[in-house]
């Protein structure tokens, strides 16, 4: 796994190359590799977490890069959906799986 990943990693530059590698050194090699993303699973206290190749632009609260995903298990209440998407769309609360995920770039 180590030698597959470090060949998708030469793909990949700037901020998600960064973040991948810093990652690594803290929760190892991901469970999941593709060109696109890498994942890990249980890497407590995350669920999940997903560091993508191509980041998003994002502007809040300051113009920046988003390419980093990790996920709990939080069953977000329903009343709280609304205020979630006016605050910020990097904020995913997903009540099938009850989980609620965060998009940024801090590592």
């Amino acid at each position: 796994m180590n030698m597959y990943v470090n060949q998708i990693l030469s793909y990949w530059e700037g901020k998600p190359l960064e973040g991948a590698q810093k990652i690594i050194q803290k929760y190892g090699y991901p469970h999941e590799a593709t060109l696109s993303r890498l994942i890990w699973y249980n890497n407590s206290p995350w669920k999940r977490t997903i560091i993508y190749r191509e980041p998003v632009p994002h502007h809040f609260p300051t113009p920046h890069l988003d390419f980093l995903k990790q996920t709990i298990d939080y069953k977000v209440p329903v009343q709280f959906f609304d205020e979630l998407a006016a605050f910020d769309g990097s904020v995913y609360p997903d009540r099938t799986r009850g989980e609620a995920s965060g998009k940024c770039f801090t590592l």
